[in-house]
């Protein structure tokens, strides 16, 4: 994956997500009008053969290059456990003005999505209603014209708890609102969709005039929660948090708000794990936590680094209990609180006094000056040795 806008800054695939064996093939292509053979494709997918493959087992969908004129509706209707997989890069990648399953409330289950471009779509880039045991891998989204650019809806609008929903090594930028978003319980108060993944995205490029065009955002009651090794610049907020789970790994930078963002806009949580997180020159606070009028508890936050945050690296406000463990605060100013916030600290180091009144010690560590567009380091790949925010006291590997 690289993004357009550096000579160099790719971030390589995960490792692909291993599909069961295809016990039946169908082959599409732009103009095709056949049978559904390698030599002679369908124009478009025929569902009802699909649907009948599937009860006997895995099947594979290929799409020839080129460039359709319609959006690709994922329709998979029958219920078993058998694995569809859209493969999108048979022969070059496919492109298509959108992956859509439609509003119908029906989960389109164990359904794998790879390898497509998307870009064009008059919508979202890549949308389910819902869907359980559902990848999202190794696909381009871009220039599509709704928001969000990958989203998964909303439990409560359609009724449907999703249970493993994965969106891994895909390349998303240039798009008119939020680029990857994972609805919640929209602050009804009901468990939401489980077993949660977001990884190894390159993410930038979300804008929109309202300021809310984040990178990743996840959203309310959503349970067992993995957010890890993306990489997300040029957006609003970096990551934006309604959730608790692990969120290990991250670069966020060049934000124009808030790196990570711990969102209470639908009520207060608990459990957040953010671990070998670097932010880098976010426009506001590098990690926001202040909850207002609901809770915010159990926030762990370790190996932390922020770098030049135009407001400070630590925002945090009443009501929120935090653990911090070896943060690297490198700015400014490192923190900005009021109320009562519960803070404790085990391992901190800051290039500028503290704000005193949460009592923090913390070593004094040399300022740092990083241009953004070197954050891939002289290899130009993210997450290798080389990348110069990796410093001693912060962010891990």
């Amino acid at each position: 994956m690289r993004a357009e806008d550096a000579e160099c800054a790719c971030l390589p695939h995960a490792e692909a997500t291993e599909v069961p064996v295809a016990s039946a093939e169908f082959f599409v292509a732009p103009e095709g009008a056949g049978d559904g053979s390698e030599g002679s494709p369908w124009g478009e997918v025929d569902w009802a053969v699909v649907d009948a493959a599937l009860a006997e087992g895995p099947v594979a969908v290929r799409f020839a290059a080129g460039t359709w004129r319609e959006r690709l509706d994922v329709l998979r209707t029958d219920g078993g456990e058998h694995n569809l997989l859209l493969d999108g890069s048979y022969e070059a990648r496919s492109v298509v003005p959108g992956i859509h399953t439609g509003f119908d409330n029906v989960s389109r289950d164990h359904t794998v999505v790879r390898g497509f471009e998307v870009t064009g779509s008059a919508d979202k880039g890549i949308f389910f209603n819902a869907g359980s045991h559902v990848v999202i891998e190794n696909n381009v989204v871009h220039d599509n014209g709704g928001s969000p650019s990958i989203h998964l809806n909303y439990s409560n609008r359609t009724g449907l708890v999703s249970d493993g929903f994965a969106v891994r090594s895909n390349h998303v930028y240039a798009q008119r609102g939020e680029c990857i978003y994972i609805g919640g319980a929209e602050g009804s108060g009901e468990a939401s969709h489980r077993g949660i993944v977001v990884e190894n995205n390159l993410v930038h490029g979300c804008y929109a005039a309202d300021g809310k065009a984040d990178g990743i955002n996840i959203k309310d009651g959503l349970g067992d929660v993995v957010v890890r090794r993306n990489v997300v610049f040029d957006v609003d907020w970096g990551l934006e948090l309604g959730s608790g789970g692990l969120y290990e790994g991250n670069l966020v930078f060049s934000t124009r708000d808030h790196g990570v963002m711990l969102n209470t806009g639908f009520g207060g949580f608990s459990g957040v794990r953010l671990v070998d997180t670097a932010v880098v020159h976010a426009g506001e606070a590098s990690l926001y936590a202040a909850p207002g009028e609901v809770v915010l508890e159990d926030i762990v936050v370790q190996r932390f680094t922020s770098i030049a945050a135009r407001d400070a690296a630590l925002v945090l406000g009443d009501d929120v209990t935090i653990e911090l463990s070896e943060v690297l605060l490198l700015g400014e100013r490192p923190v900005k609180s009021w109320g009562t916030p519960t803070v404790s600290v085990e391992g901190c180091a800051t290039s500028s006094p503290v704000d005193m009144s949460l009592e923090l010690e913390c070593a004094e560590a040399a300022a740092v000056v990083l241009e953004t567009s070197e954050l891939a380091g002289p290899d130009g790949v993210y997450f290798t040795p080389d990348d110069p925010w990796l410093l001693e006291g912060g962010a891990g590997l």
